[in-house]
């Protein structure tokens, strides 16, 4: 399959998905090349100007030598130049529907013509994405005023020879890879969101809780849209689930408020979807080149920000403490299956003084737990000014990428831990969950079968966080869930 893109609003969620994480190749429709062309053309009159216009990095030089102006010959030589670094290159790869996804954003400002580059230099950044080895981008010491270190690293074959005048610039300013990473945390995030409540939801079987806390009545008592998502999706979960058995009392707090805690995660959700799509239609060139109006006959250029972008990390952090949130909840459930006074079970199944067995899982918990509490803090814009004239503050994107990430895998540990401790207490009383969560269960056990006797569950549960997280990131390991909602 390929994606073709003509306009800015070609740029989707799920064009994104499509490219990024299927690894599906893109074409430039021919209308956006004739675009591209005229705006080409157009820009180049604008340049034959007498005196010629100054514009940033074309008609001068950049950064520090912004001062110094070029004539026509220094342009060109300007144009042809091989950038004068590689970019920083550190620690493991990112992953590469990050690579890919990057790849795709930066096509949007070439797309319609405020970089005034020739259709074939659209085409080049396109064919990278047709299936062939991609550059590596390594995932630390990724911050700079805008993203030209790490666009450069990816780019670098495009760049030097063969260039003409603001190509070069083009392909290097702006910060696409801020909209593909917000918006690979948006796709994960509707997965994450979307298996947390089916393993929430296992937990409410396991405890025998009662029902009414997920009634759908609570969609009017409450109308908050992401609660009421939130809570449409464990009633999904729970469908059908029987009625007898339950307890006659209500539930502990961190039961009933199920669906209260993960409607933070559908509204830090859709909030960081609706800034990703944004990002991902932004034009983050600089300068733009506007085409010609009766005001400006020959067209004009602008200075830009559009190298920035103030709220993605914002997003990102509030999706991550979302994840902190659902996993303290959950902290709770396993805490409390695990009382025999509360389950009328030992699920522990080890002898007094022990810490074998399932009872160990709440000594896991707890270190992902707290791990999690001290990584999750706000991604603020950096105090270091980088020491040079032009860039004076820096983008901190990839880190609040990271973050997020390293928050949503330890929570992908505490889902899988309470989902064997969920299917250990549904076992033990020879109970099965509501039929939308059985083949869930499944799953569960084919990773971590019943414990009938102490063993170290570390390495299966292990495994299943693997597996959860894979799912999370749309690889082909497919868990029996519904499409996330």
């Amino acid at each position: 399959m390929t994606v073709t893109l003509d306009r800015r609003g070609d740029f989707t969620l799920e064009s994104f998905r499509r490219v990024a994480w299927a690894g599906e190749a893109v074409a430039i429709a021919p209308a956006a090349e004739r675009r591209m062309a005229e705006r080409r053309a157009a820009f180049m009159a604008f340049l034959a100007q007498d005196p010629p216009p100054v514009v940033y990095s074309v008609t001068s030089g950049f950064g520090d030598a912004a001062g110094k102006q070029l004539d026509a010959a220094g342009r060109r030589q300007q144009a042809e130049r091989p950038p004068y670094h590689h970019g920083i290159d550190m620690g493991p790869p990112l992953p590469a529907r990050i690579v890919r996804g990057i790849l795709f954003a930066r096509l949007t400002t070439l797309l319609e013509g405020e970089a005034a580059v020739r259709p074939v230099i659209a085409r080049r950044v396109a064919e990278m994405l047709d299936g062939r080895p991609l550059p590596t981008l390594g995932r630390e010491a990724l911050m700079a005023s805008g993203e030209v270190d790490q666009l450069v690293a990816l780019l670098y074959p495009l760049l030097g020879p063969g260039l003409e005048e603001k190509e070069g610039g083009a392909l290097q300013n702006g910060c696409p890879a801020a909209g593909a990473l917000a918006a690979d945390t948006a796709l994960r995030a509707a997965r994450r969101r979307w298996l947390a409540a089916h393993i929430l939801a296992l937990s409410v079987e396991a405890a025998r809780a009662p029902l009414d806390p997920f009634d759908p009545v609570h969609a009017d008592l409450l109308p908050d849209p992401a609660e009421g998502a939130a809570l449409a999706a464990v009633g999904r979960c729970l469908a059908g689930a029987a009625v007898e058995g339950r307890r006659s009392y209500q539930a502990p707090v961190s039961w009933r408020i199920v669906p209260r805690v993960l409607a933070q995660a559908w509204r830090a959700g859709a909030q960081l979807a609706e800034a990703a799509r944004f990002a991902l239609q932004s034009i983050g060139d600089n300068p733009v080149f506007l085409p010609p109006t009766p005001e400006h006959p020959l067209g004009r250029t602008l200075a830009t920000g559009g190298y920035h972008n103030a709220t993605l990390a914002p997003a990102s952090d509030a999706v991550g403490f979302a994840w902190v949130d659902i996993a303290t909840l959950a902290s709770r459930h396993v805490d409390k299956l695990m009382l025999a006074e509360f389950n009328g079970h030992s699920l522990g199944l080890s002898a007094p003084g022990q810490v074998t067995g399932v009872r160990r899982l709440t000594h896991a918990y707890a270190w992902f737990r707290q791990r999690m509490s001290e990584a999750a803090r706000p991604t603020l814009l950096p105090m270091d000014d980088g020491g040079v004239f032009q860039s004076d503050l820096f983008l901190p994107s990839f880190l609040a990428w990271e973050r997020e990430e390293a928050l949503a895998r330890d929570l992908d540990a505490c889902l899988a831990i309470l989902g064997v401790v969920a299917s250990q207490a549904l076992w033990l009383d020879g109970r099965a969950p509501a039929p939308p969560l059985v083949p869930l269960l499944e799953t569960l056990r084919a990773a971590v079968p019943p414990v009938e006797s102490p063993r170290d569950l570390g390495a299966e549960i292990g495994v299943l966080r693997e597996r959860f997280t894979a799912w999370c990131e749309g690889a082909d390991a497919a868990l029996p869930l519904e499409p996330p909602r």
